[in-house]
């Protein structure tokens, strides 16, 4: 007699679903159940550690499930409920039909259905529904809480190069070698200095100071381009809106509310050098072998050199103090 290849797919997405049943214990249950039934032989155990299950297109390990299934690699599928399948009501009932189409039959072991079964899809239905409404809830509690925190003054989300999150009030304290090679790199862009040479700067300090972050144009780009380091901080400069029934990340343009918090955290540039760099990064100005320039950028490269003048006196004069105080 034919064994039916059977397989499995396990999910976890967060620390409190690893308490309660972690991620290995999913997989080595299934691989058991699987192996010890002589009717079935084990295809594999796909699983997908620590990702969300509001969409299927985000998993990569549930992907390669389906592609093995198109591949006719399998025959029945074992879950441990229709929430780790899939919480979308729409990417459900579509896999599941796409699923069927292949001759491929999900069991899910906590609702006790089987696609196998005529009445199954009606229920599924009805099920699935309940788990997109509790991934709804769940994200809205999680957005009110953010919205709670940043009324108090309290940012959530990544920090920025240069400072670090501390205590349960979420202050950002300043990581001393990072916020030099912070300064420097706006201190020599307001110069004009073209990219290639504040990288090269930039690895020069790192090696006096420490640090192991690569310089790429991009991230100095993006650091050169963050408002963050004026001391001020604003959330929600992106979105997500829904499109094509997708989660899409776009420019917040009056889309969702934003707060704006004045010193929040202590200021690595101040507004006027931060603007005056803005200026430079939207004609160019730090491209190398740029020879044409408008009027307007003659007056930018113009205000560079008085500021490269006005910090090499000041370089000067502090090393004059500090050799008069080592006499």
């Amino acid at each position: 007699m034919e064994k039916i290849r059977a397989a499995a797919y396990c999910r976890v997405s967060t620390d409190q679903e690893l308490q309660d049943l972690s991620f290995e214990s999913q997989c080595n249950y299934y691989r058991q159940l699987i192996e010890s039934d002589p009717a079935m032989e084990l295809v594999d155990i796909y699983g997908d550690h620590g990702k969300s299950g509001m969409h299927i297109d985000g998993r990569p390990e549930f992907q390669r499930m389906i592609d093995d299934c198109k591949a006719g690699k399998i025959d029945l599928i074992y879950s441990k409920s229709v929430s780790r399948f899939a919480r979308n009501l729409s990417d459900l009932l579509k896999t599941l039909r796409e699923l069927k189409d292949m001759n491929v039959s999900v069991v899910f072991e906590k609702e006790g259905l089987d696609t196998r079964s005529a009445a199954s899809e009606l229920m599924l239905g009805i099920l699935g529904t309940i788990a997109q409404e509790e991934s709804h809830s769940l994200a809205t509690n999680m957005h009110w809480g953010r919205e709670e925190r940043l009324k108090k003054g309290q940012p959530y989300g990544a920090v920025s190069y240069g400072y670090r999150d501390q205590g349960k009030e979420h202050t950002w304290v300043t990581v001393p070698t990072e916020a030099a090679q912070v300064r420097l790199a706006f201190r020599l862009a307001s110069e004009g200095t073209p990219y290639q040479e504040i990288r090269r700067q930039l690895v020069d300090l790192q090696k006096e100071v420490g640090g192991d972050r690569r310089w790429s144009q991009y991230n100095l780009h993006y650091l050169l381009t963050n408002p963050y380091y004026t001391g001020d901080y604003m959330n929600n400069k992106t979105t997500v809106i829904i499109r094509d029934h997708k989660p899409v990340r776009v420019e917040n343009d009056g889309l969702a509310d934003q707060y704006y918090i004045e010193e929040h955290h202590e200021a690595l540039v101040s507004h006027e050098d931060f603007d005056f760099v803005q200026d430079l990064l939207k004609h160019g100005l730090l491209n190398a072998k740029r020879c044409n320039f408008s009027d307007e950028e003659k007056k930018l490269l113009e205000e560079c050199q008085r500021r490269r003048e006005l910090h090499e006196r000041s370089d000067e004069d502090t090393g004059q103090k500090n050799n008069e105080i080592g006499a």
